[in-house]
């Protein structure tokens, strides 16, 4: 008893509160909850303990019969065999096969209180039919559920409606049991239905209302299914609505002992059905207000009376879905919210009143109240109001009323756009008098007050002008906001990123003051602002400003979406995020082609063939591209600076597909059109040089190549300064292209500067800091420093390995790098460990490069012939011959290497035939290549010394 006492402590409150606001079916289920999880044996003292009133303890008790343990759905299922059949009978399978009636059983399809049901097939016709069979269960065979049972056939057999399982057949077994033949639906119950399919609310409430009609159907042969739930509502697979089981129906005309029977199920119960009251039209109608709550929302109603079903609805949680799935259309809580508030949920609350005389009549009269609601007219659930049938009729005969408001407005509208088009003119004619004024004074401040060397710099007029701007921006704070952006993006562009960003980010902090957070032209000043950090290389400022701007932008604001999308992919691509960078890049230019600005489609397309090409999709990269090139042809000309950068994509991607000749004219189309329309000192002259570098190096003119890295050089120096990560990148082009022609004192100097500048900018182990460490690092060892080399080299794997998300590409370059160092020194067994590793890498990769594995097979057969072991060194060898004919591009450089040290081989297992015709080979290649590696050249001079009689 102790336990009970705690209980009582615990939680009789909720007793308490419940009776004081009135609410005995509040009471009574929270009863219920309690007594519920009791054992059997205890149950009866705790309802001593707790409940006084006769009539609360009836129906709690009532309730508890419902949900008890030895019903039919919790007994074993031989026991069930036992009551269905004659004794012999101990197994539901031993009913499997028999013939019933015309109709043979196939299965057992489902078990309930009164009855089993079987899917079973008609005997002996040259068609198939397949039939729901249901039995009445053995142990009710009182005067009570016989006749229940009976009235069931003959209530069926009465109705007829298209969305009402219809009774086949009927009578009774040799056993003496009773059995119903009915239509056997396969389908799913209602509420799975409409989450399934997605339905929208209005979807769901037609649906609703097919159950309704059905429903009155009953209602009108007196009828009362007392059971509505959505287990007993299916929806076939062609979206047809089945009304089943009138097991527990009870004709309105039966006596009053029978209206009190208590079957029912908690949770779709009407009040009067849990307190044993009389069973009228209005229980059905309370249980269709609780499937309709459960297809609004997904959840069936709580408390009593129950609460408005819009008042349900999170509106303000994040996201676009609501919490549960199961609700209307998955849509959004604003919309759900909205749709539900006023008519649906007056209608819901009125079918779910507890008093049954202040409910529907009937399932007609709900059905009625719905099609009103479906069809915008004034429902009968709303309180009576002049303004809602006003508000109903308006949405009804929208075209009418329109029509009439329309030729009323019709005189106010003109004279209304009158007086609109003459405030307009006088904004626009303000704003340009205050960007005329402003931009006299700002000439006149550029005039020389003092002797100077010569006229002003474009970057001194401008910056002159914005201060100009900042002091005047209190007058008209829109116009100079507009102002200082557009000023500020020609200093960006004209290379001027420290004063460009200083003033712009006091342009977009005074504007969002001034004009509020959303204003478009805040966001445009945050946008200018945000490529500027890009360009800068801050990428820390530029994340953080990306969120900022993310958070306000509103959703009807595509155009500045679109801009915003457009920056942040490329702020991604710099950070080597290239998954967001290549969904943002998309998404940014689906929306430039919704907007009318042939500039902004010109920056998201060259954006999105950017990352394209990255991410090595060169097909659609050039697709991309070539669309580039013909709008940008079309919308500026021939002759302009986008027509040059659209060429200067095309070579790239020319370049990356081999074929270089195509890559070198349309990398100097770029550049005659630079020469054209920029100065010699133009940042966006240094990229085009850029791409026409990577032409040279893939044509290994590498002093061609080492001049045009050191002119890009030098202008990216003006225009970012030193420790940019332009000038980085650049020191580090010189620094390689000087290893490559044997410079090595110079190619250490520039590499250790370009080191320094990546470190200072991202620290030690940012991915580009390791590239530039490993080239560094290769430098030192062939310069002779073989044990700095490798420990800088070394330094450069270890920060890829630690990566996040390593790149598996330059993991393979950078041991590459290693495993050539080792090979050098004469180092075989640690080699091979290296080229191991390499191999595991690239055994990671989805579509492994058969160039790379032609590479490991060289290094490996270099090391094997180091260890004198020949024919596994022939072996590799013939390995890396197959594998870069199966290249795509394969490498010049190992296309010579492997014949040359095949010579080698062959000459050491006494092939002296195969030895020169490889040596031959090899030679032939290597003469035709330009600036080959000294490397090679060792080869060639080692292939002769063993091929000497």
């Amino acid at each position: 008893m102790a336990f009970f006492a705690s209980m009582n402590n615990d939680n009789i409150s909720d007793f308490d509160q419940a009776a004081k606001d009135g609410d005995t079916l509040g009471r009574l289920r929270a009863l219920f909850e309690m007594a519920v999880d009791l054992p059997a044996s205890e149950r009866a003292a705790w309802i001593d303990a707790n409940v006084s009133d006769i009539e609360e303890r009836a129906a709690l008790l009532n309730l508890l019969a419902a949900d008890d343990g030895n019903g039919f759905l919790d007994t074993p299922v031989g026991d069930h065999a036992a009551r269905l059949a004659p004794d012999e009978v101990t197994q539901v399978e031993g009913l499997i096969g028999q013939q019933i009636g015309a109709f043979r059983i196939l299965r057992l399809l489902g078990q309930g209180g009164m009855a089993a049901v079987f899917l079973g097939e008609r005997v002996g016709k040259d068609f198939q039919q397949f039939v729901a069979l249901k039995l009445l269960r053995r142990g009710l065979y009182s005067d009570l559920e016989q006749r229940l049972f009976l009235r069931e056939r003959q209530v069926l057999a009465g109705l007829s409606h298209p969305h009402i399982a219809s009774m086949i057949d009927g009578g009774v077994t040799q056993a003496g049991i009773p059995y119903l033949v009915m239509e056997y639906i396969d389908g799913v119950p209602i509420t799975q239905y409409a989450s399934e399919q997605q339905l929208d609310v209005h979807a769901r409430v037609r649906l609703f209302l097919t159950v309704c009609r059905a429903v009155e159907t009953a209602h009108r042969n007196l009828i009362v299914h007392r059971d509505i739930k959505p287990s007993n509502i299916l929806v076939d697979g062609n979206g047809t609505v089945k009304l089943l089981d009138f097991g527990i129906a009870k004709l309105i005309e039966e006596d009053a002992e029978a209206a009190t029977v208590g079957v029912f199920t908690p949770g779709y119960a009407a009040p009067e059905q849990v307190l044993g009251g009389i069973i009228t039209t209005a229980t059905d109608v309370y249980g269709l207000g609780v499937l309709l709550h459960e297809l609004l929302l997904g959840r069936k109603p709580e408390g009593n009376p129950a609460r408005r079903p819009s008042s349900l609805i999170d509106y303000r949680q994040n996201g676009e879905t609501p919490n549960d799935t199961k609700s209307a259309g998955a849509a959004s809580p604003l919309i759900l919210r909205k749709v539900l508030r006023g008519d649906l949920d007056n209608i819901v609350l009125k079918a779910l009143a507890a008093e049954p005389d202040r409910r529907y009549a009937s399932a007609g009269a709900l059905a009625e109240d719905i099609e009103r609601f479906l069809d915008h007219r004034p429902v009968r659930a709303h309180p009576p109001s002049r303004l809602y049938r006003a508000r109903k009729f308006i949405v009804r005969h929208r075209g009418g009323v329109v029509t009439t408001v329309a030729l009323v407005l019709a005189i106010f509208a003109a004279l209304g756009l009158a007086l609109w088009q003459t405030h307009i003119a006088r904004q626009e004619a303000a704003r340009a008098n205050a960007m005329r004024d402003f931009m006299f004074s700002a000439f006149e401040e550029a005039q020389p007050s003092s002797p100077r060397a010569g006229p002003p710099k474009i970057t001194e007029v401008v910056e002159q002008a914005m201060l100009k701007a900042r002091d005047a921006a209190a007058s008209n704070p829109r116009v100079y906001a507009e102002l200082q952006t557009k000023l500020g993006a020609v200093l960006r562009t004209q290379g001027n990123l420290p004063a460009a960003r200083n003033y712009l980010q006091h342009n977009y902090d005074q504007a969002r003051i001034a004009l509020g957070d959303n204003d478009s032209v805040t966001l445009d000043a945050g946008f200018e602002l945000l490529n500027a950090n890009i360009l800068a290389g801050d990428y820390k400022s530029a994340q953080s400003l990306t969120d900022t701007l993310r958070s306000q932008i509103t959703v009807r604001q595509t155009s500045e979406r679109a801009k915003l999308l457009f920056n942040s992919a490329m702020l991604a691509n710099k950070q080597h995020d290239l998954k967001r960078a290549l969904a943002e890049s998309q998404e940014a230019l689906q929306l430039s082609r919704t907007l009318d600005d042939a500039g902004f489609l010109s920056d998201t397309l060259t954006m999105a063939a950017t990352v394209q090409i990255n991410v090595k999709d060169y097909v659609a990269a050039g697709k991309t591209t070539e669309e580039l090139l013909l709008a940008d042809t079309k919308n500026f000309g021939a002759q302009h600076l986008k027509v040059a950068s659209a060429h200067s994509g095309l070579s790239r991607i020319y370049r990356l597909s081999g074929d270089l000749a195509q890559a070198e004219e349309h990398i100097k189309a770029a550049l005659a059109i630079d020469e054209k329309v920029l100065s010699k000192d133009d940042w966006r002259r240094a990229n085009h040089l850029n791409a026409l570098m990577m032409v040279q190096r893939a044509q290994r003119n590498f002093q061609g190549a080492l001049e045009t890295a050191s002119e890009t050089l030098r202008i990216d120096k003006l225009a970012y300064g030193e420790d940019q990560p332009e000038t980085a990148n650049d020191l580090n082009n010189v620094g390689m292209f000087n290893v490559l022609l044997g410079k090595l004192p110079a190619a250490i100097d520039a590499l250790h500067a370009s080191l320094m500048a990546f470190e200072k900018k991202y620290g030690a182990e940012y991915p580009k800091t390791s590239i530039t460490r490993a080239s560094y690092g290769a430098a030192l060892a062939a310069s002779g420093d073989s044990v700095n080399g490798e420990a800088e080299l070394r330094h450069a794997i270890k920060s890829q390995e630690n990566e996040k998300e390593p790149d598996i590409e330059l993991q393979i370059d950078l041991q590459g790098m290693l495993a050539r160092l080792k090979l050098d020194k004469n180092d075989p067994k640690s080699a091979l460990a290296i080229v191991d590793s390499i191999d595991a890498l690239i055994a990671k990769q989805a579509k492994p490069d058969p160039g790379r594995n032609a590479n490991t097979a060289v290094w490996r057969a270099t090391a094997l012939l180091q260890l004198e072991q020949f024919d596994q060194a022939q072996q590799s060898l013939a390995t890396a011959e197959t594998q870069l004919k199966l290249a795509v591009h394969p490498d010049p450089e190992m296309q010579i290497e492997v014949p040359l040290l095949q010579a080698i081989v062959a000459t050491k297992l006494g092939d002296n035939i195969a030895a020169k015709n490889y040596a031959a080979a090899g030679q032939n290649l290597l003469a035709a290549m330009r600036n080959p590696p000294s490397r090679l050249g060792r080869l060639v001079q080692q292939s002769n010394a063993t091929n000497q009689p």
